[in-house]
């Protein structure tokens, strides 16, 4: 006797027995019945051909069947129905699935299966259809599956279709079908921050042939040029598109001001926070700029990994940054990358220290030099605030500083502001609001835990609550209302690493004690991603070595962990930040692997 798959239940009045293989075996039994022709109580005639069916079995599997043969309508009572709105091999593919549970869909039946489907009411089958879309889009035929999609109201279709055509914008720009896009459609691809194409001008000279024959149509041509990111262009692509007939109309003339104004005031960019410089198909990514070599040497590299679901992707070399840099400082404002002073060479006493100052542009992928800071400095704190970006103290030329400085972005100029209180280096810095704190650093001879803050709408530092442990080459990270201190070392006695983490509230002026790293990182870098911290490579002292590690502290979980991802090589000194880059970074050139430097050197670098 054959075997079932049995669920037993007991109960007060008994054991209840439900059999796992009761439906399939059913519908086992009206699919041979169909199929021998046995039984059928109906026949469905559709384009001259008949399907004998089992009306009660039809009625089971859909609404549109229930309706007809069971609510009272003249099909109830009719040995014949004939069905309108379907074809006939859209009807036997919808039969096909109803008895069997299997369906074949492809290009040449997709159109009458969506039809039978929609129209007799088996949102299994449209469902089916969608996924079958959703897998062959392709430039020629993404326009048409979002026409069908937005017919046969099939959601994740029109997402899919909608997603896709962002993504090669321009390829699928050249179909025949594109100018036949309504005016809101239009509207929303130029409006997602999703939509891919190298260059903003392409994105232009797409929006100039959509808008062929809507010249005589001001308000349509005034919204769509609207929506187009100048900002993105360079002073090249501006030329273009200045001389473009359209721009100089009445309706368009405010856009073309707006969009030289932007490009006029170059280095006030930063400020400009408007749609007119977001970036489009971007990757949210961790960047790596220079870096010190166990042989001493420097590098000019700027390596970049994708940060996806708060997680890492292995380093990639994508361009070179603009000088070879050590220990230089970085600070981010609406994109734009600031790589602020540091050194030219591997020394510890400042004695190569550097003033200058380049501004890199992920929009055009441009470096700019922008003016120097008044004093070099390396080991050094530089902090952005909303509107400016403050330099703090470091070393130059074999002395320690107490200077502070501050960039002016709508006058490209550094000025000197309110001194600390004392000379530091090593020292670690962030913002809170218009506020700037510093933490730990070598003031002399040893390092400190103190803690100071430097108010802009004030002009003057003031002293708060120190840390637990005085430490130096470490990190400090702003997250909501609160201030977190991470790696470093300290020298009471021997230099060791500092593994405390340790928390500051800027509200009550408190450190807490965290969870402590798993092992130690000094001139080390920190990024802020989400709500993950990571820690790339730096020295340690307990190892006596220089690290490719990345760790990575949870915000939520009070948790360290180290990343499967590493940096490339073994690398102290770096500067690193959270940036968007443009995807086709990524996508375009050759990925090149960063030149190996020796395993082991002749002489590890002195730190003192």
């Amino acid at each position: 006797m054959a075997t079932t798959e049995t669920a037993v239940t007991a109960g007060a009045k008994g054991s209840s027995y439900e059999s796992k293989q009761h439906g399939p075996t059913v519908v086992s039994g009206f699919q041979r019945l169909w199929q021998d022709s046995l039984l059928c109580d109906t026949h469905l005639v559709v384009q001259g051909q008949t399907f004998r069916v089992h009306r009660s079995f039809l009625a089971a599997c859909s609404q549109y069947f229930f309706s007809m043969f069971a609510e009272g309508f003249s099909e109830t009572e009719q040995k014949i129905v004939e069905l309108k709105g379907v074809t006939a091999q859209g009807l036997r593919a919808v039969l096909d699935y109803a008895y069997t549970g299997k369906i074949i869909i492809n290009d040449a039946n997709l159109q009458d299966v969506l039809e039978a489907a929609a129209h007799l009411q088996f949102t299994e089958i449209l469902g089916f259809c969608s996924q079958y879309m959703n897998n062959e889009l392709t430039a020629d035929n993404c326009l048409q599956i979002l026409n069908m999609g937005d017919v046969y109201g099939l959601t994740e279709c029109k997402r899919e279709a909608k997603r896709y055509i962002l993504e090669n914008f321009i390829p699928v720009s050249e179909n025949d079908d594109f100018k036949t896009i309504s005016p809101d459609l239009f509207c929303e691809f130029l409006s997602d921050d999703k939509l891919n194409a190298h260059s903003e001008l392409d994105v232009f000279k797409v929006a100039l042939k959509w808008l062929e024959g809507h010249e005589d149509n001001p308000a349509i041509c005034k919204r769509v040029l609207c929506l187009i990111r100048y900002g993105l262009m360079n002073a090249e692509q501006v030329e273009q598109v200045y001389s473009n007939p359209l721009m100089l109309s009445e309706s368009c003339r405010e856009i073309l001001q707006s969009a030289l104004s932007y490009h006029i005031k170059f280095f006030y960019q930063p400020m400009i926070d408007t749609m007119l410089s977001r970036m489009r198909a971007y990757q949210e990514s961790l960047v790596v700029f220079g870096a010190g070599y166990l042989d001493n040497t420097l590098c000019s590299h700027m390596l970049a990994a994708k940060v996806e679901n708060e997680g890492l992707h292995q380093f990639v070399n994508l361009l070179s940054s603009k000088e070879r840099r050590y220990f230089a400082a970085v600070a981010v404002i609406n994109n734009f990358v600031y790589v602020v002073g540091g050194q030219t060479a591997m020394a510890g006493d400042g004695s190569h220290a550097t003033s200058s100052v380049f501004r890199y542009n992920p929009r055009d992928g441009k470096w700019l030099q922008v003016s120097s800071m008044t004093v070099p400095r390396t080991h050094f704190a530089l902090i952005a605030l909303p509107t400016c970006l403050i330099a703090v103290g470091g070393k130059h030329n074999r002395m320690a500083l107490s200077s502070t400085e501050k960039y002016d972005f709508s006058i490209n100029e550094w000025s000197l502001i309110s001194n600390l209180p004392n000379t530091l280096f090593s020292h670690a810095g962030c913002c809170h609001g218009n506020k700037v704190y510093v933490s730990g650093g070598c003031p002399g001879e040893d390092f400190t835990s103190e803690v100071h803050c430097y108010d802009l709408d004030r002009a003057g530092w003031q002293v708060r609550a120190k840390m637990h442990q005085s430490r130096g080459y470490h990190v400090m990270v702003t997250h909501g209302n609160q201030i977190f201190t991470c790696a470093g070392n300290t020298n009471a006695g021997d230099r060791r690493d500092v593994l405390m983490t340790e928390c500051y509230s800027v509200e009550l002026d408190q450190w807490t004690i965290l969870s402590p790293a798993l092992h130690g990182q000094s001139e080390a870098p920190a990024v802020k991603c989400g709500t993950k911290i990571y820690i790339l490579g730096g020295y340690s002292w307990d190892a006596q070595s220089f690290q490719d590690t990345i760790q990575c502290y949870d915000l939520q979980k009070d948790s360290w962990s180290v990343m499967e991802s590493k940096l490339p090589e073994p690398m102290t000194g770096v500067v690193a930040c959270h940036l968007q880059l443009p995807l086709h970074l990524f996508t375009d050139h050759v990925i090149n692997s960063v030149p190996a430097k020796p395993t082991a050197p002749p002489n590890v670098p002195k730190r003192n």
